[in-house]
């Protein structure tokens, strides 16, 4: 169930279905969430390295 309702917050609200307008909001609901998906995943890497390199010194 909420599988399913994550899913549907990527539709957007406004506009008319099937759109150009939608398409684009849909795609930028689906671009951000990647980036931050990516964020995510790069910024604990990037404390390991510098704590790596903190107890290199």
């Amino acid at each position: 169930m909420t599988f399913i309702c994550a899913t549907m917050a990527f539709f957007p609200q406004n506009g008319t279905p099937f759109s150009a307008h939608w398409f684009r909001q849909l795609w930028m609901n689906i671009v951000v969430v990647l980036f931050l998906f990516g964020t995510g995943l790069v910024l604990p890497l990037l404390r390991k390295l510098e704590m790596r390199q903190e107890k290199a010194k």
